[in-house]
Parts: C-alpha cells; structure tokens; sequence
C-alpha cells in the first residue's frame, strides 16, 4: 500500500473481501467497486497502486 495512512492488513483484507462480495460482471465490475471504495472513500490506495495489483 503506497498510501500515507497505515491500514492494518486485517482491515485491508476484510474490506477487499466485502467489495468481492458485491462486484459481479468480471474485472470491470470489480474495478469499479475497488476504485470506489479503497480509493475514493477509504483512501486506502492509490489509483495507480490499484491498478499495479490488478494487473
């Protein structure tokens, strides 16, 4: 995780697994889901971080 902020792993995991839980429609879908939550809201990562992992 490039970001300031210091995420337990714990944490990180639990809110990767909720947002699986909802993103049907392939690698899009979930995309979209992981941008929204774990880059926008929770600011957990970076987009490019996030699209480092994805591919």
């Amino acid at each position: 995780m490039t970001n300031k902020n210091q995420v337990k792993w714990s944490e990180f995991l639990k809110d990767v697994f909720m947002c699986s839980l909802g993103a049907y429609g392939g690698p899009e879908a979930h995309y979209g889901v992981f941008a929204d939550q774990l880059v926008a809201k929770k600011n957990i990562l970076l987009k490019k971080s996030l699209l480092n992992l994805l591919l």
